[in-house]
């Protein structure tokens, strides 16, 4: 439902005035090889939808994570709270080094319109969004394959949304009492502490880890 839904963009030789054409925001257009091992053929599918592999804890099954926002399927008020209350000890902030960081994006990926070859897009960050980056920061590209993706507008969409999220410069790990177990990776939450100054900040979880500590206690980290 969520890749079948239009996303506007601006056809060749658009100008300003001109209405906005439309396509469904994903599709997979491909063969995958089977030669490649399950996982492999997996991760590029959900690559091709901007999405996640996800194995749940708590039901004990892999299941795909959309890459979307939470207004998409709850409220901002139902969104876990990380707070004082369920923190187990410290917590470890860390910014990202800017050598980690992208700001510009080629996408590979076969055109239909040139009967599958490879072809090449090359999207700078400079060109969208230029308040974000730092005064003189070297050039660092990503390469990304989209062997499923076969029009430029998808793989264009797919390189921009890679780009900016590396872009997010900083990443908080920390250990939860065991009311974190509803936590899945993927899941936006909120972060409230004073200490940083944050009041319901927000973050995407990346790993959600079950752990013993030295008490027996178990928490999520």
């Amino acid at each position: 439902t969520y890749s079948q839904e239009l996303i506007d963009y601006k056809p060749v030789g658009w100008n300003p005035g001109d209405p906005y054409s439309q396509q469904e925001r994903y599709r997979v257009d491909g063969p995958i090889n089977t030669g490649n091992d399950c996982l492999s053929n997996l991760q590029q599918l959900v690559d091709a939808c901007d999405s996640w592999l996800q194995y749940s804890e708590l039901t004990g099954k892999w299941k795909v994570v959309i890459n979307q926002s939470y207004t998409d399927y709850t409220t901002f008020n139902d969104l876990f709270l990380l707070d004082s209350n369920n923190i187990v000890g410290g917590i470890d902030v860390n910014p990202l080094d800017l050598n980690s960081t992208y700001n510009s994006v080629e996408v590979q990926y076969p055109n239909t319109n040139i009967k599958d070859q490879t072809d090449f897009r090359v999207i700078n960050l400079i060109d969208y969004v230029p308040e974000v980056m730092s005064p003189n920061e070297p050039v660092n590209r990503l390469t990304i394959q989209y062997p499923q993706v076969n029009n430029y507008i998808q793989a264009i969409y797919l390189g921009e949304r890679r780009m900016l999220q590396t872009r997010e410069d900083l990443v908080i790990t920390c250990q939860l009492d065991y009311s974190g177990i509803q936590i899945e990776a993927g899941d936006v939450i909120r972060v409230t502490l004073a200490e940083y100054g944050w009041a319901n900040k927000l973050f995407r979880v990346t790993q959600v880890q079950e752990a013993k500590i030295e008490d027996g206690i178990i928490c999520i980290t």
